[in-house]
């Protein structure tokens, strides 16, 4: 199964960074593409909190390991993902967030805007890095999060947009129009949307630039 090898992967980097405190093992690219390939695996990673555990210590550590404001971007991200593991096992989430989160209560865990910020940061870093992979993984974030968010929800035009500049951005770099079969729902589950950008799309920034 597809969710437990790669929750296996997840915490077998966790424990060897805990073990040796070797900062490679969280700060390469492949650490980051292995726990948003497991965030994918499942419909909603708040829902699944063996997934938001392993997924959020790991971009903690990534946080830890910087030690400075280019870290910010990874702590939102695990904050975003221990917040239901704290609610469930208070015990199970770094002592800091922890005594983070006894002072002032997290908001109830939100899903899509974690999809949503999780896409973002990984369309940003791709457009320096021109990664194929990592912009493929934003692709993916940015159509779930509009999947799980709705036309109600604060994220989905800025989502949508997003989704508009990355799926621009890939036809830019590729020369071609690619559909990237999610490692977690076939084709005809994952919400529809835009191809290439759209005037009447929802916006606020330009597309094939840094994301709203």
């Amino acid at each position: 199964m597809v969710r437990t090898r790669l929750l296996a992967q997840v915490r077998d980097r966790v424990d060897r960074f805990n073990a040796g405190q070797d900062a490679t093992l969280v700060l390469t690219s492949r650490a980051v593409a292995d726990a948003v390939d497991l965030i994918c695996s499942v419909p909603d990673p708040v829902d699944d909190v063996e997934v938001a555990q392993a997924a959020g210590w790991l971009f903690w550590l990534r946080f830890a390991a910087r030690g400075s404001a280019e870290g910010e971007p990874d702590l939102s991200v695990a904050l975003d993902l221990l917040n239901p593991v704290y609610r469930v096992v208070p015990a199970g989430v770094p002592s800091l967030i922890g005594e983070l989160f006894d002072g002032e209560p997290p908001a109830a865990p939100d899903g899509g805007g974690l999809l949503a910020r999780l896409g973002r940061m990984l369309y940003r870093d791709t457009l320096a890095s021109q990664d194929a992979g990592d912009l493929d993984r934003a692709v993916e974030l940015f159509r779930m999060a509009a999947g799980a968010t709705g036309p109600g929800h604060a994220e989905y035009g800025r989502c949508r947009t997003n989704l508009s500049s990355a799926l621009l951005t890939r036809f830019e770099r590729t020369g071609r129009r690619r559909t990237w079969r999610s490692r977690s729902r076939p084709a005809w589950r994952r919400p529809r949307a835009p191809d290439r950008a759209s005037p009447t799309a929802p916006s606020t920034c330009p597309t094939s630039a840094t994301p709203c």
